[in-house]
This record gives structure tokens, sequence and C-alpha cells, in this order.
């Protein structure tokens, strides 16, 4: 069986970052896309150097991953790159277009 990543919708992402759980929120839309509004605690790893990112270095292959785009396109095609570059706890929120809740415009 191949290693794939899993979906999380909005309300399951919101939970866990009520919750504190550790995860790495992972923004893969443009940085000028991230700037206009973007889901708080988010860093940003444009879909186009996903793999080559020095942001990745200090991510472990288990660390528990979820990334968003604007609508679920570029997040399910980053994560099936880290899937394929050995990292096994890969989910895709989809789209910020589906987020219901605020979102942030400081710096990430």
């Amino acid at each position: 069986m191949c290693a794939a990543f899993k979906m999380i919708n909005s309300s399951e992402l919101k939970k866990k970052i009520d919750e504190n759980n550790d995860f790495v929120l992972i923004d893969v839309r443009n940085n000028y896309e991230c700037l206009s509004g973007h889901i708080q605690g988010a860093i940003n790893i444009p879909l186009d150097s996903i793999i080559s990112n020095p942001e990745l270095e200090g991510i472990k292959k288990d660390d528990v991953l979820v990334l968003y785009c604007r609508s679920g396109m570029r997040s399910a095609a980053a994560s099936e790159k880290l899937v394929n570059a050995g990292y096994i706890n890969v989910y895709s929120a989809g789209g910020i277009v589906n987020w219901p809740y605020p979102l942030s415009t400081k710096t990430v």
C-alpha cells in the first residue's frame, strides 16, 4: 500500500489550533497571497519550493504537517510531494476559501 496524505476539514483544523495540538501549519500559496490573509500560526512555504525550502530543515519526517492553499489544489500537490519525500503525517486542509474563521494579516 502506498503512503498517502490525509484530509482534514476546517472544523477539525480549528479544533487542533484551539487545543494547541503539536503540528506545523503550512500555507503553500505565494507570499503575496498569504499577506492578504492567512490562518494564524501558519508558515508560508510556496508550493514551488516546498521540498527545497529551508523552513523544512527543522521539521522531522514524523512531525504532523497540515497544509492549505486557496482552493485545495496546491495543498494536495504539496502534500503529495511531502509524502513522496518521506513525511508520514501529512494532512491537506484544502482551501482557505472554505475557512469560515477569522484570518490574520500579520506577516508570517
